[in-house]
């Protein structure tokens, strides 16, 4: 029952510390443009797989934060 519990609250504080990896404020949202652009560039190169599969992960996060910071109308140049 302990370790059931413990699991459970290990996995919900990852999620929760994982949903603030990409929280959008002024500071957050600077600079996303390039940054998307910089791993857009990069997807174009050859990459093992996993190394593709971070490069897609990361522009799907960026690209919510993109979204999160238009909506705050906070700059993301």
């Amino acid at each position: 029952m302990k370790k059931a519990a413990l699991i459970a609250t290990i996995l919900i504080s990852t999620t929760l510390h994982a949903d603030d990896k990409y929280k959008a404020s002024e500071y957050a949202c600077h600079g996303v443009d390039k940054k998307i652009e910089r791993i857009r560039k990069l997807q174009h190169q050859k990459h093992t797989s996993s190394k593709a599969e971070y490069y897609r992960n990361e522009k799907r996060e960026l690209k919510k934060l993109q979204a999160s910071c238009k909506k705050k109308k906070f700059s993301t140049e």
